[in-house]
């Protein structure tokens, strides 16, 4: 039976039709991603050519779609607003409050608690991180880690210096007291807690009064006068009031795990070791005279 010429083959393409881009079982057709269907921006890509079928391309699809969806951040146009900004950081990791930032942790021996900005200061400043710098919890802990990190460098720096003009204006008293600076100095202290209120002390040792060598020198006078004579303590018997003192102090210096003496890098601890050492010497001589505490 003779076909009609009118009727097209189903089996062969029709004239100016593109192949398919798809087979029959779901592969995508050779050099698929020429096909006109194909955007001429992605014919090149090469994620693209890696799909040798239509679930390779579905499955590559939903997991970018996984993965945006849970860690791709957002970047805001040119000229987006607060609101757009917060999606990004929010993304990032900011806080839900202010008040959901972490505080480092501070070592008291490098920023006393004196030094360390109120609750109410780190309040306002939490506030601003959150609201208008839009800081991540990340972005927060090493800003404050690093504040701090610097205000520890200026208070030891402070600290160094003022040990240093304090030992330099000590020095003359120290030659003139002859190796008993550290005897002398105790005793002087004993005699400043003796005649002053306790509050009164405690703001004389944290103004450096003791640290003063006119101050110091001016309780050990007093000190001397209240035993009616000058103490002999060059090569005479030592006053009950000296050798007492000096026991204390020396206690008190070796007994504070914490302070110059037991810290190798503070900035005093040469000072208190020489002061320790003085007052062994003292304490030594007056055992080697049969002396003790009457």
């Amino acid at each position: 039976m003779d076909q009609d010429p009118h009727v097209e083959n189903a089996n062969e393409p029709q004239k100016d039709q593109p192949a398919p881009i798809i087979n029959p079982d779901g592969t995508w057709a050779e050099h698929w991603l020429q096909h006109p269907l194909v955007p001429e921006d992605l014919r090149e890509n090469v994620q693209l050519r890696t799909h040798k079928s239509l679930t390779d391309t579905l499955k590559n699809w939903a997991g970018l779609e996984k993965i945006r969806g849970a860690h791709v951040v957002p970047v805001p146009a040119d000229g987006a607003d607060d609101n757009q900004y917060a999606i990004v950081f929010d993304r990032l990791g900011r806080p839900e409050k202010p008040d959901g930032y972490t505080m480092p942790a501070i070592d008291d021996n490098e920023i006393p608690p004196e030094h360390r900005a109120s609750d109410d200061l780190i309040a306002e400043i939490r506030q601003v991180a959150h609201n208008q710098a839009m800081l991540t919890d990340w972005q927060w802990q090493r800003l404050i880690a690093g504040w701090n990190k610097i205000i520890a460098g200026r208070l030891k720096a402070q600290a160094d210096n003022h040990a240093t003009a304090a030992q330099t204006a000590l020095n003359p008293l120290r030659d003139r007291w002859r190796g008993q600076f550290g005897a002398n100095s105790a005793l002087a202290e004993k005699h400043a807690r003796s005649e002053l209120s306790p509050a009164d002390f405690d703001s004389l040792v944290a103004m450096g009064g003791l640290e003063h060598p006119g101050l110091l020198e001016y309780f050990y006078r007093q000190a001397s006068q209240r035993a009616e004579s000058e103490p002999d303590i060059e090569g005479g018997r030592i006053p009950v009031d000296v050798l007492t003192a000096a026991e204390a102090e020396l206690n008190k210096i070796t007994k504070d795990i914490k302070g110059p003496y037991h810290q190798e890098f503070h900035p005093r601890h040469k000072e208190f070791v020489q002061k320790a050492n003085e007052l062994r010497a003292l304490i030594e001589r007056a055992k080697a005279q049969g002396q003790g505490q009457e």
